[in-house]
Formats: C-alpha cells, sequence, structure tokens
C-alpha cells in the first residue's frame, strides 16, 4: 500500500525458508484380532496398540491370519507411528448392554418409571446403534433404550465385560443421584467349583466410576458426572451412547437406575466375530486395496458424504506412510500389498515375505511361478523362523517380515533410511531358535538372481543377508535403501514445492526453488547419501505460456558394498 503523509511504515519478510525434512519410517498393516475397534484406519503406538487392540494371539485365527499383531509389535519396537486396520466381517456383531426404562406417556400413576436391562441382536453398525436409543428421536418418540454399552469394536471377546449399577454408599451423594458403576471382566476361562460342582467363570471388577444418568449433573470441579460422558473419556474398551432426553425424564420421575442390577453385575452379550476364520483372506485384501466397508458409515446430508469405504490407505495427501507390511499372508493379500504401494500410493515398500517354504528349492519356485512381482516398490524375504511367544509362552514358526519390521526402523534409528537394513552392523537378529533353511553361498546366489533376501546364519548370529527389491531390471533401484532415500527425497521436495504454485514464473522464483533443494541435497550428502547430484529449475518459453516450471533432480545414490576381493601378493 502506498503512503503519501509521513511515517514509519513496516514489513516483515520470513527469508528463512528451507526444505524440511519428513518422517523416515511410518508403517501400515492390516491385522486379524481378537479386539479393537475395527474396519477403521487407525494410527497407533507402542503404548495404545495393546491397550486397543490387546496382546498377539497366534491361537486366535491360526499362523495363517494371527501374523500380523506380532509383525506389528516388532515394529512398534523400534518405530511410534504404524497405522492399523483390523478387520472384521460385516457379520460381526457389537456386545451390547441396554438400560431401558419407560417412556413418559406409560409412566404408573404415581408418574415414577422403573428400568430394566436387556441386548440386542446382531448389532453391527453405527445406524443401527444410533437407531437402539434414537439419539435423534423427536420429542414423541416413544423410545424406551436409554442407555446402550457396547464394545469398542465388534467381536466375541467383549462379551466377557460385565456392567453394575448400585447406589452411591454416602446418603448425600446417593440422593443427588449418583452412582457407582463397576465394570467386571473376567480374568480367567471357565474354572471347576468344587464346593458346587459347577463351572465358573472369574469376573473382577477393572474399572469404577461414580456416574449420574442425569445428563445435566456436574462434579465439584464442574466437569460432567453423565455416564456417557464418563465412559468415553475415562474407559477404552467399552463405549456408552445414551439417550439424553429419556435419561432426564427418567430421573426427574424417580428412577431407581441401579434395580436392574439387584441381583449382580449384567453382562454385555451378543458379540460375535462372524465369519472371520473364512472370510479373513477377503478382508485383508480389501484391507490393503481400500474397498473395506466402513462400520460407521452413516449418510448425512448436511454434509458431504462419507465414502463407504475404508481408503484413507489410498489417500497419499494426508497420509504419509513408508512401509507397507504383510503379516504372513496368503498369496492374493500380498499381491494386493504390492499394488497398494506400486500402483496406488508410490510413496512406500512392501515388505513381504515368500509364504512358509521348507527348502530353497520351493522358495525359488513360490518366487518364479507365484510371486512374480518385478517391482522396485516391494522387496521379499526368505526364511520362516522359530521364536518364543512372550505373550502365549510358546515356540512359534514366524515371517521374516517380523524382524525386518524391527530391523528397518532400528537402521533409521542408529544411522539413516539410506543405510542398508542388513548386514553384521544393522541387520544381525536376536531370539531366533531355528530356521527353515540357512543357504549356503551357492544357495545365495539363486536366491540374489531371483530377488529374495534370505536370513543366513552364520557363527556371528543370524542375520539378513541382503537388501534387493523384486525389479529384475539391473538398476540402482534394485538396492532397498537407494529406493528409501528416492522416495525421501521425492516426498521432501513435493512437500516444499506446493509452497510456489502461484508464484511469478521467473529467474528470481527458480533460483530461491533451486536454492533450498541444492541445501537440502547438500545436507544429504553430508550424511553419505549421495555421491553427488545436480538441480535444475527453470522454463522454457512453451512452459511460461502453460504456466509450467521444471525442476530437474539428478541423483547419483551413494551405492552399499555388496563383495569384497581380498587378495594378497607374496613377494
Amino acid at each position: 500500500m502506498a503512503h503519501v503523509s509521513p511515517g514509519v511504515f513496516v514489513k516483515i519478510i520470513d527469508l528463512s525458508e528451507y526444505v524440511q525434512n519428513v518422517p523416515s519410517t511410518i508403517g501400515f498393516i492390516a491385522i486379524v484380532t481378537e479386539k479393537g475397534p475395527d474396519n477403521q484406519f487407525i494410527r497407533t503406538n507402542a503404548r495404545d496398540f495393546y491397550k486397543d487392540f490387546g496382546e498377539p494371539n497366534i491361537l486366535y485365527a491360526g499362523k495363517a491370519w494371527s501374523q500380523g499383531p506380532y509383525v506389528a509389535s516388532a515394529f512398534l519396537k523400534q518405530s511410534d507411528a504404524l497405522y492399523v486396520i483390523r478387520v472384521m466381517p460385516e457379520d460381526s456383531a457389537y456386545a451390547n448392554l441396554v438400560i431401558e426404562g419407560e417412556d413418559s406417556s406409560s409412566y404408573g400413576e404415581d408418574g415414577t418409571s422403573t428400568a430394566s436391562v436387556t441386548s440386542v441382536s446382531g448389532l453391527n453398525n453405527e445406524d443401527e446403534i444410533v437407531s437402539v436409543i434414537n439419539y435423534d428421536e423427536d420429542p414423541d418418540s416413544t423410545a424406551t433404550a436409554a442407555v446402550l454399552f457396547f464394545g469398542l469394536g465388534r467381536g466375541a471377546w467383549y462379551n466377557n465385560f460385565k456392567i453394575s449399577v448400585t447406589p452411591h454408599s454416602n446418603p448425600i451423594r446417593a440422593s443427588e443421584g449418583v452412582y457407582i458403576l463397576d465394570i467386571w471382566q473376567r480374568q480367567n476361562a471357565l474354572e471347576y467349583d468344587t464346593t458346587t460342582g459347577l463351572w465358573v467363570e472369574d469376573f473382577q471388577i477393572v474399572q469404577t466410576f461414580e456416574v449420574s444418568f442425569n445428563p445435566t449433573k456436574l462434579d465439584e470441579s464442574g466437569e460432567s458426572m453423565f455416564v456417557e460422558d464418563i465412559m468415553t473419556a475415562y474407559f477404552r474398551d467399552i463405549q456408552c451412547l445414551a439417550n439424553k432426553q429419556l435419561c432426564l425424564e427418567m430421573c426427574e420421575s424417580g428412577t431407581d437406575w441401579s434395580l436392574p442390577f439387584l441381583e449382580g453385575p449384567e453382562r454385555l452379550e451378543n458379540g460375535s466375530d462372524g465369519s472371520i476364520q473364512t472370510d479373513a483372506e477377503n478382508l485383508l485384501v480389501r484391507a490393503y486395496s481400500g474397498m473395506l466397508p466402513r462400520v460407521r458409515y452413516e449418510a448425512n446430508p448436511v454434509v458431504l458424504e462419507q465414502s463407504m469405504y475404508v481408503d484413507e490407505i489410498l489417500n497419499t495427501e494426508d497420509y504419509y506412510i513408508t512401509i507397507i507390511l504383510d503379516g504372513g499372508y496368503s498369496t492374493n493379500v500380498k499381491n494386493a500389498i504390492v499394488s497398494l504401494a506400486k500402483d496406488s500410493r508410490q510413496d512406500s515398500v512392501a515388505i513381504l515375505d515368500n509364504g512358509d517354504n521348507k527348502t530353497i528349492t520351493d522358495s525359488l519356485y513360490v518366487r518364479n511361478n507365484l510371486h512374480t512381482w518385478n517391482t522396485f516398490y516391494a522387496a521379499v524375504y526368505e526364511c520362516y523362523t522359530k521364536v518364543y511367544d512372550t505373550w502365549g509362552g510358546r515356540d512359534i514358526w514366524i515371517t521374516p517380515v517380523y524382524h525386518m519390521a524391527s530391523v528397518i526402523p532400528y537402521t533409521d534409528n542408529v544411522a539413516e533410511l539410506w543405510y542398508a537394513p542388513a548386514g553384521f552392523n544393522r541387520g544381525t537378529l536376536d531370539g531366533i531358535k531355528q530356521m527353515r533353511f540357512s543357504p549356503r553361498l551357492d544357495d545365495r546366489d539363486d536366491l540374489y538372481l531371483a530377488q529374495i533376501n534370505p536370513i543366513v546364519k552364520f557363527h556371528v548370529g543370524f542375520t539378513v543377508w541382503g537388501q534387493l527389491t523384486t525389479q529384475k531390471r539391473p538398476t540402482a533401484l534394485q538396492s532397498l535403501n537407494i529406493v528409501r532415500l528416492v522416495l525421501y527425497i521425492k516426498r521432501a521436495l513435493s512437500e516444499f514445492c506446493k509452497y510456489y504454485i502461484f508464484e511469478m514464473n521467473d529467474a528470481p522464483t527458480w533460483a530461491a526453488i533451486a536454492s533450498q533443494i541444492d541445501k537440502f541435497l547438500k545436507t544429504i550428502q553430508d550424511k553419505r547419501g549421495l555421491y553427488s547430484y545436480s538441480v535444475d529449475v527453470g522454463a522454457t518459453d512453451y512452459e511460461i505460456k502453460a504456466k509450467q516450471v521444471h525442476v530437474n533432480v539428478t541423483l547419483n545414490p551413494t551405492r552399499v558394498i555388496e563383495q569384497i576381493y581380498l587378495t594378497f601378493y607374496i613377494v
């Protein structure tokens, strides 16, 4: 703005621009577990993963489908950034418990109402959850469901919870409508009671809350005591949804909310795993393809319609992922993983096993006939190893991706992402008791030509002895460390360059872009990621007319040593 009268006019110009680093290792895996929020794209960490999805259990869906949580656990030992989709079929259902009351038109002559408990069969999506309590009901509704307790996710595991509501032990608090809500959880399997001669279940209280069923009730600090708010804030496994209008009416009519629980805690029921045991493959394929149906889909005409599918995994603008993990799954699932990395995202590498092969001959046959991927967006590892399952207290055979899920982020932590996640310095593995096979030198030559990265037993320990991608053409992109470097630079420069959209297409802008890219690549070069590089930024006459600018970056990545020739000259 131009001024005429005298004065001091200040403008702040920020010249501190730079190419920002992007995260090096963010993983994604689809899993089959007993518990956890399902058919949702969730970012988790080493603490929340176990709270939400529980401990890995190979017995739940067998080796074919239950290895995923072990792979996730290994990854989270070295990285705290993992996206997860727990898959469940459409015929699975929520365990639930409903507290019902009379609607206002059915109150007794004295104006009081009573409460009872029940559960709903086949409750398996948000529409049904909302409809149970008529959350958006009109004032004339005859709904009787006041409060609904239901599992964080669908599945039979949540049938292991009970709810009890008792009057507060303090008479004053009780008179104010405050209750004690206890959550009970089954601790063990059925136990035989020698006194009664019956099999009994061991339920214990795992959480106790002071709650009110009056949505307007506040505690001394001004926080809500309403049961829905308390459960949402303080308990993970069980969720709560309440019909506030009906709850208020019932409280005002003197409902005793403890009445349905006089004989003890009431169990959440009707939770079901559905066809997970037979439909796991299809669900995992759909999860890696962005076509898994959402559980919580509700059309809302007021806002843009939400996708019917869990398709965030296809969104490269809002979700950055660098590693897509196989969980020892079938060939069809592996194909979906490779397609996700190569065709859909193109910013991440698929880390796969070659199946559970007993011999090197079997491994080569599978690679050449079933797992025929030919892309630098995927890397294949052999073989299955026997490790001790600390959660189950047994030895299990596990996919080599379990080890790579830890080795790759470990490499980033102790070196840089452009270092090879292999060899004696970063690829030595602990905890292996046995291998399906350990390839000798001639065998390793055959595996190398098939782009299979083996785990080898040396005298110093079990070691990852390869880092090839599945690309058959001999170029620099056959090396996993170089692919990860290129994808990292691609992401960082893409994020940087977008800030120049709509800037002036002239020499000062070109120079600014080139200068910052040069500084960024020089840092990588100083950290041994590049031998050399060049940057050319500009626009031809045609590009200027087409409103384009070219940014040509030539990279000469640092190669790793794969062979050492030691020669002795005796004179």
